[in-house]
């Protein structure tokens, strides 16, 4: 059986998160900055955009590692 990767890519604003929210039973992991983000610093999120990516890029290497099928949401901007 083959490992599955949902990207969701756009512009803030496009509905990644929306879409996402439609399919997320279809994997195991959902990789989401802005989550990750609000889960460091709940007062101010962008600040820990960050350390939020590094845990993203963390979480991103264990799935495919792992064959672990997962969802990633990103606006492709290297920001």
């Amino acid at each position: 059986m083959q490992n599955k990767a949902i990207f969701y890519c756009g512009t803030n604003g496009s509905g990644k998160s929306t879409l996402r929210s439609f399919n997320q039973d279809a994997v195991q992991i959902v990789i989401d900055s802005d989550h990750i983000a609000m889960q460091i610093n709940p007062q101010n999120p962008r600040l820990a955009d960050i350390d939020a990516g590094r845990k993203v890029m963390g979480l991103f290497r264990f799935a495919i590692k792992q064959h672990i099928d997962f969802s990633m949401k990103s606006t492709l901007s290297g920001n």
